[in-house]
């Protein structure tokens, strides 16, 4: 802005906004969702005219933290097996793939070994859906470091605090980056009844997992628009299909790799021991760990949006969640202004500076709407994994910002007659002897008019 043009409001008012609705929340059945809040101003009478612009400045923000920040809002993992990995109870049985999805149940995570726990959870209970329970029995065997609560397991056996020392990052492989497998959990299924594998009729009756053919695969992903990857330090999906749903979604090549070992492309690494227990009886060990370094939080800031048209810009992965996410691609963004989620109750007073301020490019506001998200563009959520729409009750929020209308001063000259080349502006009485550089001698230069106020 050019010093001799400034600007001034003709116009200010505060708004003060609470997003709660304890009437809704009350004569409703469906509680009300206070992460969102839409605001008529049509009584308002907010607009501008030529040479002025509308804009708004935060003042305050009071947000109470019920988000779940340690997962995104898809949390499902996938687990696929195989045909031929699959059991059957008879020879003559046409064998079929297993493809399904379990969550991560826990709130919030303070340390990695309760991760630790409720991951290897997770796996083995996507297992049992391809081993029948009447025919295996399930048993966690190595499940290492204290969690701040003891899970629940409904088979098998949980080991006692002796010989399961705590776990620390070093240990972990939190920031092990060498390819050092790192250990999260095993459990193991034994079988109890005769089992058949293979094509119908084959007479196989010994499990064998291979990742490098389709058939005898397994391979845990996640859909393509989820954060999960990041929290248990895998690989995010490259599938084309943005949420999976079922086998004609999973793409082999995207997700196994390139010899039988090789699980450096899946969520987790699994590695499946088989031991004869003698006879047509087998033990399968399953032992899953981390590919790359874990998390235990996946978003640190909460965002505040607007419907309006603004002067904010932000790279495009901030923008959307599917599809296209570069993080070096800018475009038009409805960001407002973002907050860490490190309290209990988030809060943010505007000290006297301009830092969330937004230049609307309209010429008035009829309403406004404001709403929370995440990183990704969701409105943040309490998990609830036994729906598939998440829930976002009991969140709100308060804001105080102002409205104000803007007007650029016009540039006119005092002394019409004194107008001319090389001549002073009115506040100088001497001649000019500065050169202008290159400068025209009328714009941007020591002889522009100076602004009549």
């Amino acid at each position: 802005m050019n010093q001799n043009q400034p600007e001034f409001t003709i116009r200010r008012i505060n708004l003060f906004a609470n997003s709660e609705d304890r009437d809704n929340d009350l004569e409703s059945n469906t509680q009300y969702s206070g992460g969102r809040l839409q605001i008529p101003l049509d009584n308002l009478n907010i607009s501008c005219s030529d040479n002025q612009y509308i804009k708004l400045t935060l003042q305050s923000l009071t947000v109470p933290n019920t988000f779940d920040n340690h997962l995104s809002f898809d949390q499902r993992s996938y687990l696929y097996l195989g045909e031929d990995t699959v059991p059957k109870s008879t020879d003559g049985a046409t064998p079929s793939a297993v493809f399904s999805h379990s969550y991560l149940t826990m709130p919030e995570y303070k340390d990695f070994t309760s991760l630790m726990i409720d991951t290897t959870q997770m796996v083995a209970t996507q297992w049992q859906v391809a081993f029948p329970p009447s025919v295996w029995t399930l048993a966690y065997t190595d499940l290492r470091g204290y969690g701040e609560a003891t899970p629940s397991i409904v088979s098998g056996s949980f080991p006692g605090a002796a010989g399961n020392p705590p776990l620390g990052y070093s240990n972990l492989g939190e920031f092990r980056q060498n390819g050092t497998s790192c250990l999260l959990g095993t459990f193991t299924l034994t079988q109890t009844a005769p089992q058949f594998y293979g094509a119908a009729g084959s007479g196989v009756t010994a499990p064998s997992f291979n990742n490098t053919a389709l058939n005898t695969s397994f391979a845990l992903t996640s859909a393509q628009g989820s954060d999960i990857y990041l929290l248990l330090g895998g690989r995010k999906s490259k599938l084309s299909s943005a949420e999976l749903s079922s086998n004609a979604s999973y793409e082999a090549n995207a997700i196994l790799g390139s010899t039988a070992t090789d699980t450096s492309k899946q969520l987790l690494n699994m590695a499946v021991t088989v031991t004869s227990l003698g006879g047509v009886l087998y033990k399968i060990t399953v032992k899953v760990s981390t590919v790359l370094r874990m998390q235990l939080q996946v978003n640190n800031l909460l965002f505040l949006r607007t419907n309006l048209t603004s002067s904010s810009y932000a790279t495009d992965n901030y923008n959307q969640r599917l599809g296209v996410q570069k993080s070096s691609e800018v475009s038009s963004s409805n960001i407002w202004g973002c907050f860490p989620l490190n309290s209990g109750v988030i809060y943010y007073e505007n000290s006297g500076g301009a830092q969330w301020v937004q230049s609307i490019a309209q010429r008035s506001i009829p309403s406004i709407e404001l709403f929370l998200t995440n990183k990704d563009g969701m409105t943040p959520s309490i998990d609830n994994p036994s729906s598939t729409t998440p829930q976002d009750f009991n969140l709100s929020f308060q804001i105080a910002f102002s409205v104000e209308i803007v007007e650029r001063a016009k540039v006119v000259s005092n002394i019409p007659h004194r107008d001319l080349e090389h001549q002073p502006p009115p506040r100088f009485s001497m001649p000019w002897n500065v050169q202008n550089f290159g400068n025209a001698s009328r714009i941007n230069s020591a002889f522009t008019k100076v602004a009549n106020l």
